[in-house]
């Protein structure tokens, strides 16, 4: 082993020193080109010499940022690979960016096709895909190379372990280094979904199989492969929460990628639509309330609603009732409303744009302008032209149409902007009305239904509030009013299970010509009424059996002890078993609050002691979270209450919902009350929820309960009394 470390920290050395050379080489550019941007000439200037010098000074910048951030870790792994019928053998150091020497590659990008080989293969006879077609050859050696703050820690042969405990150095670390070093470990069926060529994909993944990482990474990818196609600019990231985006955000810039463009649903919207509606609050209902808002949260996801949004959209149309008035000056025609209309609407009859109409007459009107006073003005110009000059009468009429001129031919832009905008009707009014008519179509809810559905969807609106099911909507109406696209090539949904058929619908529908991504598990569907239920029924009626459906089916986050646990709640829910990586840590203990009431806070105050940097205290709803933060801090922990508001990700103890929980991994976490009344085994919302809350710890877990646990774990105290006992 000395011998391999031998080798490895001469080569780290080298490394070392070709970084310093180039940062060095860097920042005298850098100064050079600042001097020669100063000493430009006035006239070197006119001719856009500057623009040159700038676009060179950000290049130098950004090689300059990815050699500082490589100082700490340069590169992960390598391999030695030997070409068929060569002698030489070609040892590649695989990095998160490609450094050179005098342009001879010292680190190779992970992205580059040579380096898929430390990903997928063993040692022995391989082949990978190049820019020229297929290499063959012998992988000769596999090594896994550990770096911290530019010192080698580790070198291991991987043919020397199983892949589980190559895995174990990044698997035991802390959220925020696991999230950092996650390049370095990406397993063969991750690196498969990363490199696929640019298509529409739907991914399976159980909880903690790294679905955001491999979104990630397959974005910086495609960035990479497909450079001239495709830029960081050209992707948008669809996730539940700021929060969610946020902590997901971190890993990119570690990719050596640009910013991409990410959002909620909610923001998406607005943005869309040009207006500033935030999610209704939680209301809290009776059983049968809350079954009758099950039923109208699936209803609005539904394809029936869609469909019911046409058929109002049509009525509007045929019945005239978008454009009623003429556009006049001085009280007379000048556009008549049927002539607006028939512009607005198109030959299509299918959308309508306001904008673009507007835009149309204005032009005609300033075109038009002498023929449309000279056709005004008829009126008045025969009464007074054949009036004498001192005539009372002719003054009057003479002042009405120089007022009238005036209007025409100076204020007509005016007008007709003031006119488009007091018949323009907006989306959010015409969702108004169709709210305000859903009684009078036929549905498959009950009247019942229909009326509650009426008042709390019109009183959010009124609140500037919308109920989330209504955002698909909002969506659809608006690109049946402006027919509006956009230009974004990929489209990244993470956690996409909890977003209805209509949403999917109407997201192909605005990005037609995008790529989607589309990353879940049916499992963690806290909202099941609102989400998708079958893969393969998206693919069948949004995608046309055009996605490629893929699966991941092995849990890197969690122990094998808190993977058991979170699998006796699939077990209930009749879902298939998620597959760990065998990494054993502490039993998950539950607890009766009643016999130790001190128990959360000895915990957290145990695990801070013990190194952990995040923690979390999961609630089942957003006022349990309230409740329980307020409790801690009186007990003496500083304890950060997690809103759907907050947008930062840092370190400390969290208190946060279940459906805040989702797609975020702690160190380690609390699940607050797992009752048998609060996770009812009857309840698939309740098994979803629980099952979501138990799969966020990476290294301990403790489960918190009040006399009766819920009956999925009742298993787990029984073992645990056994292990108490031994």
């Amino acid at each position: 082993m000395s011998k391999i470390l031998d080798e490895e920290n001469k080569y780290l050395d080298y490394v070392e020193k070709v970084i310093e050379s180039e940062l060095q080489k860097s920042l005298c550019d850098t100064e050079k080109l600042k001097n020669d941007s100063i000493k430009l000439s006035f006239e070197d200037r006119l001719r856009g010499t500057h623009f040159n010098l700038n676009s060179q000074l950000f290049n130098i910048g950004e090689k300059i940022d990815k050699l500082e951030r490589a100082k700490n870790c340069p590169y992960f792994g390598r391999i030695n690979f030997q070409s068929t019928g060569s002698n030489k053998i070609l040892p590649i150091y695989i990095g998160k960016s490609a450094i050179t020497d005098n342009n001879n590659l010292v680190v190779y990008d992970w992205r580059s096709p040579i380096c898929s080989l430390y990903y997928d293969s063993e040692i022995g006879p391989v082949s990978y895909n190049s820019s020229s077609g297929i290499q063959n050859g012998n992988l000769l050696l596999k090594r896994q190379i550990i770096i911290k703050d530019g010192h080698l820690i580790n070198a291991i042969d991987s043919n020397l372990v199983t892949d589980d405990e190559l895995l174990l150095p990044y698997l035991n670390a802390n959220v925020d280094d696991k999230m950092k070093t996650i390049i370095s470990s990406i397993q063969k069926e991750q690196n498969f979904i990363i490199r696929l060529n640019n298509q529409d994909i739907i991914v399976q993944g159980v909880a903690g199989s790294g679905k955001s990482s491999v979104a990630l990474h397959r974005i910086a990818y495609l960035i990479y492969a497909m450079k001239d196609q495709i830029k960081s600019n050209d992707f948008l990231v669809i996730g539940p929460n700021d929060y969610f985006l946020n902590y997901i955000s971190s890993v990119l810039p570690e990719l050596e990628s640009k910013p991409v463009e990410q959002k909620t649903l909610l923001e998406l919207m607005n943005d869309y639509l040009n207006i500033n509606l935030s999610l209704s609050e939680e209301v809290r209902l009776n059983n049968t309330k809350q079954q009758m808002q099950k039923n109208i949260s699936f209803f609005k996801g539904s394809f029936e609603y869609c469909n019911l949004l046409d058929i109002f959209f049509k009525k509007c149309l045929d019945g005239n009732e978008i454009v009623t008035d003429d556009f006049k000056i001085d009280g007379k025609v000048v556009f008549p409303a049927n002539m607006i209309r028939e512009r607005l609407f198109g030959e299509d009859k299918k959308h309508f744009d306001f904008d673009r109409t507007r835009k149309y007459y204005k032009a005609l009107f300033k075109e038009k302008k002498e023929e449309i006073y000279t056709e005004l003005n008829k009126e008045y110009r025969s009464v007074y032209i054949n009036l004498s000059m001192d005539d009372p009468v002719r003054k009057e009429y003479v002042k009405k149409s120089t007022e009238l001129e005036k209007q025409v031919k100076q204020q007509g832009a005016k007008l007709l902007d003031k006119y488009f905008k007091s018949i323009n009707k907006s989306c959010l009014a015409l969702y108004v009305s169709f709210i305000s008519e859903l009684d009078q179509f036929e549905t498959s809810l009950s009247k019942e239904e229909i009326a509650m559905l009426q008042k709390y969807t019109l009183k959010s609106i009124r609140k500037k509030q919308i109920p989330s099911e209504d955002i698909p909507a909002l969506l659809y109406l608006n690109y049946r009013l402006t027919n509006k696209k956009n230009d974004y090539k990929n489209i990244v949904i993470d956690e996409a299970q909890d977003y209805s058929i209509f949403t999917y619908y109407v997201l192909k529908k605005i990005f037609a010509n995008a790529k989607f991504n589309i990353y879940g598990d049916l499992a963690q569907a806290i909202y099941p009424y609102k989400g998708i239920s079958s893969w393969e029924e998206l693919n069948k009626c949004v995608f046309d059996n055009k996605c490629n459906l893929l699966e991941l089916s092995k849990s890197y986050r969690t122990t094998t002890e808190i993977t058991e646990t979170a699998n006796s709640v699939l077990n209930a829910l009749g879902l298939h078993y998620a597959n760990p990586v065998i990494r054993h840590g502490s039993e998950v203990d539950c607890s009766d609050i009643n016999d130790n009431p001190e128990i959360k806070v000895n915990k957290i105050k145990e695990w801070l002691d013990l190194g952990y940097q995040k923690i979390a205290i999961i609630c089942k709803n957003e006022l349990e979270s309230k409740e329980e933060q307020s409790k801690l801090l009186n007990m003496g922990i500083n304890s950060q209450y997690i809103s759907g508001m907050d947008e930062k990700f840092t370190n400390g103890v969290f208190v946060l919902s279940v459906a805040l929980a989702k797609g975020l991994e702690f160190d380690c976490t609390i699940i607050n009350n797992a009752s048998a009344n609060i996770y009812d085994i009857n309840n698939d919302v309740d098994m979803h929820l629980l099952y979501v809350a138990l799969t966020r710890a990476l290294h301990e877990q403790i489960v918190i309960y009040d006399k009766n646990i819920t009956k999925p774990l009742e298993d787990k105290i029984k073992k645990n009394k056994v292990l108490k006992k031994v």
